[in-house]
């Protein structure tokens, strides 16, 4: 079965929905699976792959699509799962307890991009551990690029483990008041520049008369 350009496919509202086939393409458009999909091989090539709770029973290969569960929730990957570098996963995080999660049961060949998608205004705490991607028959390989969208002030860490894929988020210090001056260059744009003085340093100020022009005695 090739779903193409302005295909969508699915069970919206159906949790009980099953379809098998033997080779499931998909080039765009968008299929969202709240019930089984059934099939030897999935070739998500183009398009969308959406449906929490939905479970997927194929080595499912992302080579240049989006798999993006939504809601959020689990997608449950019932074989093998390979995202090469033109796939992109999609995860939404509405809480420390409520965000996507990929489970599963066969091996994880990872690559392309992952994207954590904050929702809702929600601000994790600092150190907070997503567990997002559980795999039981091993892992080979990592994300290339990992983004942010929704949090400012945050960066991460991968941490990979031998049958799960998490991420940390760590939030960024915040400068000491009253150490950064606005540096002006001609032709140049601004830049910040931290200068710190300490105490021990020994300047001292010349102080002028009042109403004295400089360059004159």
């Amino acid at each position: 079965m090739t779903v193409g350009p302005i295909g969508q496919l699915g069970y919206p509202g159906r949790t009980g929905g099953v379809i098998d086939v033997n080779d499931y393409v998909q080039t765009a458009g968008t299929t969202m699976v709240e019930g089984t999909l059934e099939a030897q091989e999935f070739d998500l090539e183009g398009g969308a792959l959406e449906g929490v709770g939905g479970t997927i029973e194929a080595n499912l290969v992302n080579s240049g699509g989006i798999i993006n569960p939504g809601d959020p929730g689990p997608m449950d990957i019932m074989g093998d799962f390979t995202q090469t570098a033109g796939g992109t996963t999609i995860l939404d995080i509405d809480s420390a307890s409520l965000f996507d999660t990929l489970d599963i049961t066969g091996s994880a060949d990872l690559g392309g991009t992952l994207e954590l998608n904050f929702q809702d205004g929600f601000v994790p705490v600092d150190g907070e551990i997503f567990n997002l991607l559980s795999f039981t028959g091993g892992e080979n390989g990592t994300f290339s690029s990992i983004s942010i969208e929704g949090l400012s002030g945050f960066s991460y860490t991968p941490i990979l483990g031998s049958s799960s894929f998490s991420v940390e988020l760590n939030a960024n210090p915040t400068p000491e008041p009253g150490t950064w001056m606005l540096v002006l260059g001609a032709g140049m744009g601004a830049a910040f520049l931290r200068v710190v003085i300490p105490a021990s340093a020994g300047i001292h100020r010349r102080r002028r008369p009042i109403g004295a022009v400089p360059g004159l005695r």
